[in-house]
């Protein structure tokens, strides 16, 4: 064996992809940034930053005004209307932001839950009120 000098580099092992769901974008949590297998997404960078964003705010804030990831929700809406994709589409693409940002939020499980639930329901609120 031979010595290796230690290094900042992570090596990340590629996320197997689901028959069922297209592959979603590895979101940075707080850096804002969509990374660049974010062309892998059906959603546009730019709508997946704002969900990344007003996801976030919604997590710190938790009961306060969610005026800011409605707007997220109904712009991923508007774009899985024009390209003919369904709910789960949408969910997938929440779900996956959601995993990384709750990681980093010091909220209970019952309050994550709770928020989850809530966020879930506007994402199919959107989806189907838009129609």
């Amino acid at each position: 064996m031979s010595y290796r000098e230690p290094t900042d580099q992570v090596a990340v092992a590629p996320q197997p992809l689901s028959r069922h769901a297209p592959a979603n974008p590895i979101l940075s949590a707080h850096a804002s940034v969509v990374s660049d297998d974010a062309s892998a997404s059906p959603f546009s960078p730019l709508a997946l930053k704002q969900l990344q964003h007003s996801l976030d705010r919604y997590l710190e804030s938790f009961d306060a005004d969610d005026s800011p990831l409605r707007a997220a929700l109904n712009r991923l809406c508007t774009e899985a209307h024009a390209h003919h994709l369904g709910p789960e589409t949408m969910l997938v693409a929440v779900k996956s932001v959601w995993a990384e940002l709750a990681l980093h939020h010091p909220l209970d499980e019952g309050r994550k839950g709770t928020a989850f639930e809530r966020i879930l329901a506007a994402c199919l609120d959107a989806y189907y009120g838009a129609k």
